[in-house]
């Protein structure tokens, strides 16, 4: 049981400029046979339909995805919202590993204590400025896809390249982002060309629900 409500979690990712972000899996997805079936893409596609625990990190501006950080772990990714004051289910500032539940996709094994606001702060401002903090979220609104070119994975056949326009393509159903240096940005279409548009604001993304 929570302690916090959903406007004071939304109020808390705001104020600490930190955007929720699941990343394509560069080798086992969302984690469990299925997904273990589905390509890079595919990955995304099936955590949008929203019926799985997603393993998920936040991202600041400053938020890097190269050689020398890590701080999410993918090129292409979903931003979520969370939908309930119990949507983010446990916090780590660092990566724990976590699994699906072979007898309930909706749970994991972590060993952490649920999440209160205090532990999702700390994941957020006591995460190791190289690396990629961990948490659990479940019950969650798909705000839209970011893309961070170049956009390139690793499988178990080697490493890839997609092109900026494939994963437009893919995703044409969904609000698309560019991410750059931690911030998002519209991704526009203008004579047929996909630019950089406008800088997205955390506030509006998670606007609290009394100040809608």
């Amino acid at each position: 049981m929570t302690t916090h409500s959903l406007d004071d979690l939304l109020s808390l990712l705001i104020d600490q400029d930190a955007i929720i972000v699941h990343c394509a899996g560069f080798a086992k997805g969302v984690g469990n046979d299925e997904t273990n079936g589905l390509d890079y893409l595919q990955r995304l596609h099936r955590a949008i339909v929203g019926d799985v625990e997603l393993s998920c990190s936040t991202v600041v501006p400053g938020d890097m995805n190269d050689f020398s950080k890590m701080n999410y772990t993918g090129k292409v990714g979903l931003v979520l919202r969370p939908n309930s004051s119990a949507s983010i289910t446990f916090a780590s500032e660092s990566d724990v590993g976590s699994q699906i539940d072979p007898r309930d996709s909706k749970r994991r094994f972590t060993g952490l204590p649920s999440a209160t606001l205090e532990l999702i702060q700390t994941a957020i401002t006591d995460r190791p400025p190289n690396t990629y903090n961990e948490l659990g979220v479940m019950d969650y609104s798909v705000i839209g896809v970011f893309i961070d070119p170049p956009i390139q994975y690793v499988s178990e056949t080697g490493l890839h390249s997609i092109e900026l326009r494939d994963v437009a393509k893919a995703f044409s159903a969904v609000r698309l982002f560019l991410l750059r240096g931690g911030q998002l940005h519209d991704l526009v279409s203008e004579d047929g060309r996909l630019t950089q548009g406008n800088v997205v604001s955390i506030a509006s993304l998670y606007r609290p629900q009394c100040a809608q």
